[in-house]
C-alpha cells in the first residue's frame, strides 16, 4: 500500500492569447426548467445580408418561433438532459424558397454550462433565386460535400462542423464581393468600347487584363479556400484529440478519487478483526489505480494546457482547465488527500483499527466535498472545451 509523495515541478504559465469572439448557442435561464433561444434569422445574399421578416422557424419536436420585422426571434423551450447525445436541436425554415446554410445541416448544438445567459444564436438562409449564380452554387455545393466526408470520417462535433462552415461561407462572400466590383469594372470598359468611334487598342487591352485578373482571382481564391479548409480541418481534430485526451484523464482520476474514498470511509475491514482478506487487495488496488492516473496528469498537464491555449485561443477556457488543476492538486490531492492517506496507513501499520476507522469516516466528511467541487469542475471544463472554438 502506498501513496505518491512529490509536488509537480512548476507552476503552468498560461499564455494568454487574443479571445476570438463565438456565440453560445444555447445556456439555462435562473429557471433550470427553461431553456430561452433568442437570435436572428438572416438572408444571405452575395455577399451582403438582409434580415428575413415573419419568418416561420421550426425547432424541432419543441415548436415553432416566427421571426418580427428585423427577424428577430425567441422561443423558450423545456430544459434539455445532460446527455450530450441529447444538446443538439434541429431547426428549419418553413419559408417557400429558402434554404438554411447556418448552422450546418441546422443542427444548434446547446450549451448547458451557463445558468444564467440566453442562447444567442445567428441563422443564415439563402434564397434559391440565389444559387442560380452558378460560381456561388457550385461553392456552396461542393462546400457542403466536403463538410459532410468530415462529418462521417472524422465525427467531428457539431460545433466544429458550423465553426468550417461559418468560416468558408464567409470567405466565399469575401470573394464574392471582389468580384463583384470586378465584373462591374470590365462592364464598364466593355461600355466605354462600345461607345468608342473606332476600336481602341488601349481599352481592348484593359479589358482583356481585367479579365484575366478576374481568372486569376478565382483560381487564386479557390486555392486558399482549400487551404483554409485543410487547416480549419487540421486544427478541429487536433481539439477533437486533446478534448477525448483531456476528458478520458480528468474523469478517469474522478472516477478513482472517489473509489479511494469510499476506502476510506470502510478502512476498518482492513485489520484482521474485520476477516476481510479481500479488502486488503482492493484497498492496495485502489491506491495503485489512484497513483497510476495522478502520475499521468502531473506529467502531462502543463502539455494540456499549452495546447488548449494554442488550439482554443480562449482564455476563459485555459483558466477553467488550470482552475480546475488547481482543484485536484492544490484543493484535494496534496493538502488533504495525500496526508489523510498517509495517517491511515500508519494508523494500519500499528494495528490501531479503531483511530484508523474514526480517522477515515472524518477524512470521508471533509473529502466529499471537495471531491463534488471537482466533478463540477471538470464538467464546466469540458463544457467549455467542447463549446468554444
Amino acid at each position: 500500500m502506498f501513496i505518491l509523495d512529490f509536488k509537480y515541478l512548476t507552476k503552468w504559465k498560461l499564455i494568454v492569447l487574443l479571445q476570438l469572439l463565438s456565440l453560445s448557442l444555447c445556456a439555462q435561464l435562473s429557471n433550470s426548467n427553461q431553456v430561452l433561444i433568442e437570435g436572428q434569422i438572416i438572408q444571405q445574399l452575395q455577399g451582403t445580408v438582409a434580415a428575413i421578416p415573419n419568418a416561420p422557424l421550426k425547432f424541432k419536436g419543441f415548436g415553432v418561433a416566427d421571426s418580427d420585422a428585423k427577424g428577430k426571434f425567441f422561443i423558450q423551450l423545456p430544459a434539455v438532459s445532460k446527455d450530450k447525445d441529447n444538446c443538439i436541436i434541429l431547426v428549419d425554415l418553413a419559408l417557400e424558397g429558402f434554404e438554411i446554410i447556418s448552422p450546418f445541416d441546422g443542427k444548434l448544438s446547446l450549451d448547458q454550462g451557463d445558468a444564467t445567459a440566453c442562447a444567442n444564436v445567428k441563422i443564415i438562409a439563402l434564397k434559391k433565386e440565389e444559387k442560380k449564380n452558378e460560381y456561388y452554387s457550385a461553392q456552396l455545393y461542393s462546400l457542403r460535400k466536403r463538410l459532410n466526408k468530415l462529418q462521417v470520417e472524422n465525427n467531428l462535433s457539431v460545433n466544429r462542423v458550423n465553426a468550417i462552415n461559418d468560416s468558408l461561407i464567409q470567405n466565399i462572400n469575401i470573394y464574392l464581393l471582389q468580384k463583384s466590383e470586378m465584373n462591374q469594372k470590365i462592364n464598364s470598359l466593355n461600355e466605354d468600347l462600345a461607345k468608342a468611334s473606332s476600336d481602341n487598342t488601349e481599352l481592348r487591352q484593359n479589358l482583356q487584363r481585367k479579365i484575366s485578373d478576374l481568372e486569376n482571382a478565382e483560381r487564386k481564391e479557390q486555392d486558399l479556400r482549400d487551404k483554409l479548409l485543410e487547416a480549419l480541418e487540421a486544427k478541429y481534430l487536433r481539439q477533437q484529440k486533446y478534448f477525448k485526451t483531456i476528458s478520458i484523464d480528468l474523469n478517469d482520476y474522478l472516477i478513482r478519487a472517489k473509489d479511494v474514498l469510499e476506502q476510506v470511509q470502510h478502512v476498518k475491514e482492513y485489520f484482521p478483526q474485520s476477516n476481510n482478506p479481500d479488502y486488503v487487495t482492493t484497498y492496495n488496488n485502489t491506491l495503485k489505480n489512484y497513483n497510476t492516473v495522478l502520475v499521468k496528469i502531473n506529467e502531462q498537464h502543463k502539455d494540456y494546457l499549452e495546447n488548449v491555449d494554442h488550439y482554443w485561443s480562449s482564455p476563459e477556457v485555459t483558466e477553467q482547465l488550470a482552475a480546475t488543476f488547481d482543484v485536484l492538486f492544490e484543493q484535494l490531492h496534496y493538502p488533504k488527500l495525500q496526508p489523510c492517506l498517509s495517517e491511515i496507513n500508519k494508523f494500519i501499520r500499528t494495528n490501531k483499527r479503531k483511530k484508523a476507522d474514526q480517522f477515515g469516516q472524518e477524512t470521508f466528511k471533509e473529502l466529499y466535498p471537495i471531491i463534488l467541487n471537482l466533478e463540477k469542475s471538470i464538467e464546466k471544463s469540458m463544457n467549455l472545451l467542447d463549446l468554444k472554438l
